[in-house]
């Protein structure tokens, strides 16, 4: 089952990974079922109820359960932290003392409990006594029309430092439905899942892809791991993340490690 030309167009149109996760997980919501979506600007698709939260801002931290006093599944992603666990410790806190019955976190593929970024977040969620998911996609497929569609755009190019590195890059459709299922399943795993596509494609197959949908010649280009560094922070990665980013792709061009 290879990746569709679809997933692959839509990529490209899309919101950024972590707004699209957010609209398909919506999506999959039958009509009646309760959701509040949680987020900086507030807002959610109809007929869904939303409420403002700022990781940054804990005075905000009881927002969702001022609206819904009922709430007994989180769903928690995560995005312009690095340092996360001394962000959102408070607000797990919150939740375990509400009795909360499931957390569904969203990690990644190459953040491993215990570790930096997400991962000490793993490893708190996982100690908390409540039931638990760990969602660790492969790089979302909605990543090129963020970090880089600059360059997709501007330069007809992908610049990495992966050269013949191949990733099962996954769509956020995909990882939405993995989250709705273990939000709803009857009973929480209490343990993490890699969520990876169907196929592995290198950056070459990829551009190769964009070229033939977009009608214009897309290529890679390879870079140093500084100088992607460098891109990162100019795009307003916060610090730490630029470096945690980088050196994962390291790791799947030196094709260390084998988890599919």
């Amino acid at each position: 089952m290879r990746v569709s030309r679809r997933k692959f167009a839509n990529a490209l149109r899309r919101p950024q990974a972590i707004q699209l996760l957010f609209q398909n997980i919506a999506d999959l919501f039958i009509a009646g079922c309760p959701l509040l979506v949680a987020s900086r600007s507030g807002t959610a698709p109809n007929p869904y109820k939303a409420v403002k939260f700022d990781w940054t801002d804990p005075s905000m931290f009881e927002n969702p359960f001022k609206a819904d006093s009922s709430i007994n599944k989180v769903c928690i992603v995560i995005s312009n932290i690095f340092d996360v666990l001394p962000v959102v410790k408070t607000f797990v806190d919150l939740c375990v003392s509400r009795s909360l019955k499931r957390f569904v976190l969203l990690s990644g593929s190459h953040t491993h409990k215990g570790g930096p970024y997400i991962g000490k977040l793993h490893e708190y969620i996982e100690n908390s006594g409540v039931e638990f998911t760990v969602l660790r996609p492969t790089s979302f497929l909605e990543n090129f029309a963020g970090i880089f569609a600059h360059g997709i755009r501007e330069r007809n190019e992908i610049v990495t430092t992966v050269e013949g590195g191949r990733t099962p890059f996954v769509s956020g459709e995909d990882i939405a439905k993995a989250a709705f299922d273990t939000l709803f399943a009857d009973k929480g795993p209490n343990t993490e899942y890699y969520v990876v596509g169907p196929e592995l494609y290198s950056h070459d197959e990829v551009t190769s892809i964009f070229s033939e949908i977009l009608g214009r010649k897309i290529t890679h280009r390879h870079i140093t791991g500084e100088e992607e560094r460098a891109m990162f922070v100019s795009i307003g990665m916060p610090a730490g993340q630029p470096e945690f980013v980088s050196r994962a792709g390291q790791e799947t061009a030196e094709a260390r490690r084998k988890l599919w």
